[in-house]
């Protein structure tokens, strides 16, 4: 399990230790607020949205993770069997969902509803 406290911030400098301090309140869960975590790999950003991830879940929020591979895969399986009206309805249910590796597989027009060139 990986931990906020348990990041290596010397591994990222530019990391500012307030706004991360910010984000481990777990305010943003609270306000419904998007935490986007951009950089090349190896930077941390997976162990970051897991230790976000467990400080909500610890705060009493229901999380709910998985890759964005996994994300679409799911939701596509869910629409073409019918049922993603009922698939939507049970993820609503977690205040926090995080989708990680957002960057790394390409999206086909199906998935993202546009024509990515």
């Amino acid at each position: 399990m990986k931990t906020i406290e348990d990041f290596n911030l010397d591994h990222l400098p530019s990391l500012r230790r307030d706004v991360l301090a910010h984000l481990a309140t777990g305010t943003f869960v609270a306000k419904a607020e998007n935490v986007i975590l951009l950089g090349p790999p190896g930077l941390g950003k997976t162990h970051l949205a897991i230790g976000l991830g467990v400080k909500a879940a610890h705060a009493g929020y229901s999380v709910l993770f998985d890759t964005a591979n996994n994300w679409i895969t799911r939701l596509t399986e869910a629409h073409q069997a019918g049922r993603l009206e009922a698939e939507l309805k049970k993820i609503r249910r977690y205040k926090l969902i995080i989708i990680d590796e957002v960057g790394y597989i390409p999206f086909d027009h199906d998935a993202c509803g546009t024509t990515v060139e």
